[in-house]
Formats: C-alpha cells, structure tokens, sequence
C-alpha cells in the first residue's frame, strides 16, 4: 500500500478489503477499455491480434488487441497494445466473429492496416469475408506444418510411442532422466522440449548407468531423428527470432527463405517437405505487406495476456469468465514503472461505477455456471 499511495498518489494508504481492491481493478480495467476506443482518431493506423479460442467451463473468451500498424523492433509487450474488444461466448462462429470485429472496426473509424490470428479457421475465415489483410501466426504456423511433414511418419510414431512408455519410470530412481511429458494441446508447437532432452540424452550417453542406458535405448535407436529434428528446431528457432525480434519485411523474409535454401533443402525427404511449407508461407505472407515498413506477424503476446488472466483467475474453473478480465487491460496500462507514476488511479476508479460493470458484464459475459450448480443442488435438496 506504501508503494501503492508513492505511486498512485490520491490513494488512500488504509488497507482495503479485497473486495474493495477487485473492484478497484475492475473500475480501472472498464475504464481503460472503453478509453482505449474512444481517444482513436479516424487517421491512426493500427492492427488487431485476435483470438477466441480459451475455453473455461464451455466459454470461449474473444479477445482483440490493438496495436502500432508497424513493428516496434522487438517482440510485442504489454505496453505495446490495449484492449479493443473482451466478449465471452460459446463457440465462435464466423458470424459472431465478423459481428465484434464490426463493432470495433466502426468504433476506431476504420479498418485495420491487418489483422495477426493463430490461424483459428473461424477467424481466418471471418477476416478473409470482411477484406481484412490476415497474417498467420509464424509459431503456430510452425507447428502445424511440422504435424503435416511427422504427425503420420512412422519413425517419429515409434520414437514419441516409446517415449510415453518411458514416462512409466517417473516414480523410480530414474525419474530425473524422464523425458518431458506429452504436452495434448499444441503439442507440435512444443515438440522441441522433446527434442532437446533426446539431444542431451544422445550427448551424455557415456555417462549413464548401464540400467539407464537399455531404459532409454530408444533414443539411440531413433538417433538421426533426433539430429535431423535437432537441425529444425535451430531452424525455427533463427527464423522465428528473427520475425518476432525484426518483424515480417522484405529483408527478413528473404533471409528465412535463404536459410531454409542452405540447410532445409540439402536434407532429407521430410525436412524438404517442411522447407517447402515454409517459403510458400512466407512467400504468402509477405504479399501481405503494403511497402517497406515491417509488419508484425507473431499472436504471443495475446497468449501471455491470456496466460496472466488465468493465473490470477479463481481456481474453481466452473465460475466461468467473470469481470476479473478486466484486470487485463489495465496489467497493460500499468506495465512499467513509468507507466504507473503516470496513471491516475483515484480518477480512473472515479470514472467508473459498480453499476457500470453490471451493465458491461450483462452485455459482454456469460452467466455463471457455478451460480446453475448452486441453483440446481439447492432443488435437489
């Protein structure tokens, strides 16, 4: 509180219920949100990074952020965008989709300069019907083109089979060598904690017990598969840099597409495939830019928004989406120290009422299932 009334000066320093402070928060996230559309002049050129595809309870929250049209020169932080738009729903249809991008479009004046998404075919398929220029997340575009190239391959099969087999070991001596466990979601996106482990494994071979090793012969069995996935991920890794850090340009585009020439293309049939994924990609992509000034093509900032909300949200998941979403846009107000030493919070808290985020909530969340579950045992009983 000490730190809150030096920085927030207007505050009172008596320390508040946490009642108070949720709503406290929740008065400054309303108020930053609908501030964040209203100070827009029909000039600025922006871009959206959306997503509705985080489901709590069977709610899925829709979630677009604005942002600088250009790339800042590195990756996107808090500070670099705001909340246009926080809807729950349940499966997002084109439609709705089109529907809130409507709505936002029309409350900043115009259309944005593009739109970055995790190629969600909903909202790819929503933006393509609206005109809306779309980039496809580099990262998840990665990911799904390496679950084109293996996710059948019968070799890669064995070797991720095997590897789930050796996860039966983690509640014996050798549970410190296990390899990572299977992420279901996104697990192409996350193959390369796999692959570091193998490669380590293969590295320090020598220096396991003669146990050990026949526990995870495996990993040798399957050895130039992991040299060859070790060679992508270096790939990835230099190319999804170099976008994320740089932003899409001509210049980056055609150093991914050399890179891939040089070391994808002189491997083997698979890697080939992936190589061939990847320069349409960004042959795709790169028509998408309007002249020299680099686009922003990267959706990680909106997952680390979402990743925030859900470690401060309640751990009983069956309350669904509630107005504690509010918290994001003002995380992204208040990022720096800077930042807070100039955000009034006793005028932001003043500009909203409690009353004002009943009526946001009713007309942008969905009903607490938990209040169903309470509803229905009190019957039954």
């Amino acid at each position: 509180m000490e730190l809150s009334s030096l920085l927030w000066g207007g505050v009172d320093d008596t320390i508040p219920s946490h009642v108070t402070v949720i709503d406290w928060v929740e008065k400054c996230g309303l108020s930053l949100t609908e501030g964040s559309l209203k100070k827009r002049t029909a000039e600025e050129a922006y871009s959206l990074v959306i997503d509705n595809s985080i489901t709590m309870c069977g709610q899925d929250l829709h979630l677009e952020l604005k942002a600088s049209s250009v790339h800042p020169g590195h990756p996107h932080r808090q500070a670099d965008v705001s909340v246009a738009r926080m809807v729950a729903g349940s499966q997002w249809s084109v439609a709705d989709t089109k529907r809130e991008l409507d709505k936002t479009i029309s409350e900043l004046g115009h259309a944005p300069d593009y739109v970055v998404c995790d190629n969600g075919k909903t909202m790819c398929k929503a933006c393509e019907e609206m005109g809306l220029p779309t980039h496809r997340d580099i990262s998840h575009s990665f990911g799904m083109f390496l679950e084109r190239v293996y996710s059948r391959d019968d070799e890669f099969t064995d070797f991720i089979n095997k590897k789930g087999y050796a996860r039966k070991f983690s509640h014996t001596p050798m549970a410190a060598l296990m390899p990572p466990r299977r992420r279901e979601y996104a697990r192409f996106m996350n193959a390369f904690e796999t692959v570091r482990w193998a490669k380590g494994m293969l590295e320090n071979d020598r220096l396991l017990s003669s146990r050990e090793r026949w526990l995870l012969s495996f990993v040798r069995t399957h050895a130039s598969l992991v040299e060859e996935l070790d060679e992508v991920m270096k790939g990835f890794e230099y190319m999804e840099q170099l976008c994320k850090q740089e932003g899409l340009s001509h210049r980056t585009a055609s150093l991914c597409r050399d890179y891939v020439n040089r070391h994808f293309m002189t491997m083997g049939d698979r890697v080939r495939r992936l190589g061939d994924m990847i320069i349409r990609y960004f042959d795709k992509e790169e028509r998408l830019l309007a002249g020299d000034e680099p686009h922003n093509i990267c959706s990680d900032i909106i997952e680390s928004t979402f990743g925030y909300l859900k470690d401060r949200m309640s751990p009983n998941k069956n309350n669904g989406y509630t107005p504690l979403v509010l918290l994001m846009p003002l995380h992204m107000r208040v990022s720096t120290i800077e930042d807070c030493r100039n955000f009034n919070a006793a005028r932001t808290i003043g500009n909203t009422k409690l009353n004002d985020i009943k009526e946001w909530r009713a007309d942008n969340l969905l009903p607490n299932p938990s209040i169903k579950r309470l509803n229905l045992l009190k019957k039954v009983s």
